[in-house]
């Protein structure tokens, strides 16, 4: 069975590089698709940091769903249907090299689930 790595290093493949792989990626301005945006108004900019959101690299994927934007209903969705990996375009949760697995997140979202985000 696929763990969340391979499926990582394919949407990688299919991206041509997109994936954050470390926090040098974009700590050091080695990724390309990294990149900051702002409206100019203190406060109000954000980093795009496309990759593993949530979860573990070596964890088997059994059901994978695709959306737009990760919601907590999307989250318990997942969780009704079987689904254990999640990829989005908009994660709208911090990314896995920021956020520490200890940190809370929706009561559905279980410790078996991951999250790629592609900004």
């Amino acid at each position: 069975m696929a763990k969340v790595k391979d499926v990582l290093h394919a949407l990688d493949d299919l991206t041509g590089g997109r994936c954050v792989k470390d926090p040098s990626d974009w700590s050091s301005g080695k990724n390309r698709f990294v990149v900051t945006k702002t409206s100019n108004i203190p406060g109000k900019s954000c980093t795009e940091i496309p990759g593993l959101v949530w979860g573990d690299p070596e964890m088997e994927v059994r059901k994978i769903a695709v959306c737009m934007t990760v919601t907590e209903s999307v989250i318990e969705l997942a969780a009704a249907t079987g689904v254990n990996a999640i990829i989005s375009h908009h994660p709208r949760l911090r990314p896995i090299h920021r956020r520490p697995v200890s940190a809370p997140l929706p009561s559905s979202y279980k410790k078996e689930r991951c999250t790629h985000g592609n900004h």
